[in-house]
């Protein structure tokens, strides 16, 4: 309980921004790489 006190005061992220996952084309890490840019990418632009 107090370790969730914690997390919420000092706003601790736990869901990551973008989840990789192990798709059957295999190209999860790309997915997730290409995410993580355009996340970036869209940060900057704002």
């Amino acid at each position: 309980m107090q370790l969730m006190q914690i997390v919420g005061e000092r706003n601790v992220r736990i869901v990551p921004d973008v989840a990789v996952n192990g798709a059957a084309g295999g190209n999860g890490l790309v997915e997730g790489l290409l995410g993580v840019m355009l996340k970036e990418q869209s940060r900057k632009t704002v």
